[in-house]
């Protein structure tokens, strides 16, 4: 981590993400000399498009790696379970698919290591997006679950900025969230491993005819399904899996991140141990 993007669209409020720049995140400076910090008020969807495009330029011209922060009122459509939050005082909303191609930019860039952390009330909903089909848009987030107050956000991030960057506690306020009910602590690879032990299913002979053509399309859409056997049909899916996990985790082109992700290696093998 070499910089932190604060993001802010509020009016004629308290401005929580200026005050959290201000008195504490641009007060540290000492990555060399070089550490970049950035707030960022936006006032229309256009804007807020603008500053992820111009952090991903960063991100692969000039080796920035950044936390990104953003600080807005939260949207939710009940027919959608994408929603977003809103720009003001444009009354844009943005959503979270919308955002979710720029921040896997940022986070292939950064191998899989980009932080979010959200002041956004039920910001929790961006972990919908993520495709575990794709690479991850993001490796850790910390976001409000549900409702949450300006005082409520200003006092969670103040602890957690002041203990990541001049307290080098990182691991003990991550803790200390993971406690606090306003707040929620998202990992992409816990997520994933989630994903991977929903995954069994697959592998159950009873449900062979209705998952196989929706399970193998992602390899190959040519696969006659109706012809192919169970234990064919096995095969194919440890081979999905195997590629998916990779890609996801980007060990596909960072061969290094196996050794960061052994656990998630280790269930997958398991499950696919238990049905060969």
């Amino acid at each position: 981590m070499n910089s932190i993007f604060v993001i802010e669209s509020l009016e004629n409020e308290r401005k929580t993400g200026k005050e959290l720049h201000d008195d504490i995140i641009n007060k540290f400076n000492v990555f060399n000399g070089e550490f970049y910090t950035f707030y960022r008020p936006v006032a229309s969807r256009k804007e807020f498009l603008d500053v992820l495009e111009e952090i991903v330029d960063l991100t692969y011209k000039k080796q920035y790696k950044p936390i990104i922060h953003i600080e807005a009122h939260g949207w939710i459509n009940e027919k959608d379970s994408d929603s977003g939050f809103k720009i003001e005082p444009s009354g844009d909303y943005v959503s979270w698919k919308e955002i979710e191609g720029f921040i896997r930019l940022i986070n292939i860039r950064l191998k899989n290591t980009l932080f979010i952390t959200l002041g956004i009330c039920f910001g929790a909903r961006l972990q919908l997006t993520l495709d575990p089909s794709k690479p991850a848009s993001f490796f850790e987030m910390i976001t409000p679950f549900g409702k949450i107050s300006n005082t409520e956000i200003i006092e969670g991030y103040t602890n957690f900025y002041q203990a990541l960057l001049f307290k080098n506690q990182l691991i003990e306020e991550v803790k200390l969230i993971k406690k606090n009910d306003k707040f929620k602590f998202y990992g992409s690879a816990n997520l994933y491993e989630d994903y991977i032990a929903e995954t069994q299913i697959l592998f159950k002979p009873e449900t062979f005819e209705k998952n196989k053509k929706l399970a193998l399309n992602k390899i190959d859409n040519e696969i006659k399904t109706k012809d192919i056997s169970f234990e064919e049909y096995k095969e194919l899916i440890k081979k999905r899996l195997i590629l998916e996990k990779d890609r996801f985790l980007m060990i596909d082109i960072y061969p290094s991140n196996r050794e960061r992700f052994v656990k998630i290696n280790q269930m997958l093998q398991m499950i696919i141990e238990k049905f060969a």
